[in-house]
């Protein structure tokens, strides 16, 4: 699919580029933010995109901690701001999980430290 840059009207219709079949939005990993609900909207001024049901990772995450350890069980994201410290183990929340970053930060905020 051409992508055009300029105003959607400018661009050719989306049956000479290709059409919805021709882009494909992978839409995980760490984008079930708030940006998230603006996506369909860009792409769908360029007629429309091809989505996949699912993602690789989350599945997995959670079939191996099933497990390994028998069921899953986790504590409510807004845990965080009540916590001392907090260790971020191969992720980047500033960049792949922004409704995480305010928990974080007013966990820091009372005093908490982070690894």
């Amino acid at each position: 699919m051409l992508l055009c840059l300029r105003s959607p009207t400018a661009c050719p219709p989306p049956e000479t580029n290709g059409g919805p079949e021709a882009v494909l939005v992978f839409h995980n990993s760490g984008a079930f933010g708030a940006v998230n609900q603006y996506r369909d909207g860009f792409w769908y001024q360029f007629g429309g995109f091809t989505t996949t049901y699912g993602d690789l990772c989350y599945p997995a995450g959670v079939e191996a901690t099933r497990l390994t350890y028998g069921q899953v069980i986790h504590n409510a994201p807004w845990d965080l701001a009540k916590a001392g410290l907090i260790i971020l183990w191969g992720k980047n929340p500033a960049e792949t999980n922004l409704q995480e970053m305010t928990h974080i930060y007013e966990a820091l905020a009372r005093g908490a430290r982070l690894v």
